[in-house]
């Protein structure tokens, strides 16, 4: 990524990913020592106090507050000196939600969506001097806590609760669980703790800030929820009511076991996996945030063929035909055109950069529309590194995992 210059097998090392996928993902805790050089460029002591100034959303509270308890917004308008007053008190600070105001992070969290392809977000913590914050508890995201300043030892258990989901009741737990492994963080170094493994954290002898960056996992019952939309959609079987007078009568649990096979043998026979990944895919995409890249830059500029381009920060580009319409997908948004630039579309999600004359299936002025139109989208910028005189080919074949695009 541009703003950090770290991608995930540099945040690993010295463990392979293919390791940390066997051994460690959703499995067990790993520290990972001395990334002194990421989490500087991702945030400075100093960069602490504008997080709090300037989070607040309208409606948001701008911070959240705990001393060994729940976690508890504190709304106010007046951000820095109630912190002050908090962390006097003994309270820990949470600042939910930096990847949405801060540019390092909203790129690091980005390139770990690229690569695990799930949903991801992170929460400054800021304790003053020998504090814990949170009861002992378990969360329903796997989490990466970075240590930037202070120290910090989590004590971590076991999970009571495999793959816990969001509002499970035992989230919060009345003590930590034995046996427990205590692993002391100290700056630069980064703690994964899979979803569901019971911890807490405390500060040392000085005021510590970390940053957990936690992974919303889509979950296999999503993907059923969306294979039962779609069935819905199409079979009717799937909207009918119940008869009357079913629940709660005698042979109720009875009926209900027979309708159940049979939705569910319909369910089988008719699944559209194509259809269940894409609507995956647009969820997953729904999720994430937009990166800045210039859109308004572009809203009246007319392009010369020879102009470079290449793909926005962060685009993670999915390409699909929908009702007759051909569909490019991306973060925070999606750019729908008729059915026969589908190729047009595979080209620009496969192909991080390229001139606006190699846009295939079009003529001049048909490729200087769409690519205006994908400029003022945020889905390419220009590509700057090259200027008007630049000769060559500029195609590039796309890295892996660049791109979520379906075979054709």
């Amino acid at each position: 990524m541009a703003a950090t210059g770290m991608d995930l097998l540099a945040l690993l090392q010295p463990l392979a990913l293919p390791d940390f996928l066997s051994r460690h993902w959703e499995r067990e805790p790993l520290l990972l020592t001395a990334k002194h050089d990421l989490l500087d460029r991702l945030l400075g002591e100093g960069d602490l106090e504008s997080l709090i100034a300037w989070h607040g959303r309208s409606g948001q509270p701008p911070f959240s507050v705990a001393k060994n308890s729940a976690v508890g917004p504190r709304h106010t308008s007046r951000p820095l000196p109630d912190a002050r007053r908090a962390y006097d008190a003994g309270e820990t600070i949470f600042v939910p939600e930096i990847h949405l105001r801060w540019g390092p992070f909203a790129d690091f969290c980005r390139m770990l969506e690229t690569a695990f392809r799930h949903p991801v977000g992170a929460t400054l913590v800021f304790s003053p001097p020998n504090a814990q914050g949170l009861t002992p508890h378990f969360d329903a995201a796997a989490v990466f806590a970075m240590q930037i300043s202070g120290e910090k030892t989590w004590k971590v258990a076991r999970p009571v609760r495999e793959k816990p989901l969001f509002g499970d009741p035992l989230t919060d737990l009345p003590a930590l669980p034995e046996p427990h492994v205590d692993y002391r963080l100290t700056p630069g170094d980064v703690l994964y703790v899979p979803m569901g493994f019971p911890h807490i954290a405390l500060s040392g002898a000085a005021p510590s800030v970390h940053v957990s960056v936690y992974i919303n996992c889509i979950r296999a019952r999503d993907m059923i929820a969306r294979a039962l939309a779609l069935a819905a959609d199409a079979d009717v079987a799937f909207r009918q009511p119940l008869a009357p007078g079913l629940l709660g009568s005698t042979d109720g649990a009875t009926a209900i076991a027979a309708l159940f096979r049979d939705l569910a043998d319909r369910l089988a026979s008719g699944f559209d996996a194509e259809a269940t990944h894409g609507a995956l895919v647009h969820e997953m995409l729904g999720q994430m945030h937009p990166h800045p890249a210039a859109r308004f830059n572009w809203g009246n500029a007319v392009l010369d063929s020879d102009q470079p381009l290449r793909h926005a920060p962060g685009l993670l580009p999915f390409v699909s035909q929908s009702d007759g319409a051909a569909v490019i997908a991306y973060p925070g948004g999606q750019t729908r055109g008729p059915a026969d630039i589908f190729r047009t579309l595979v080209f620009v999600a496969e192909t991080p950069r390229f001139r606006v004359r190699d846009l295939p299936g079009l003529d001049a002025a048909g490729q200087r529309v769409l690519a205006e139109r994908l400029l003022s989208e945020g889905v390419l910028v220009p590509d700057t590194d090259h200027g008007p005189d630049f000769g060559g080919d500029l195609r590039a074949a796309a890295p892996e995992h660049a791109a979520l695009v379906p075979s054709v």
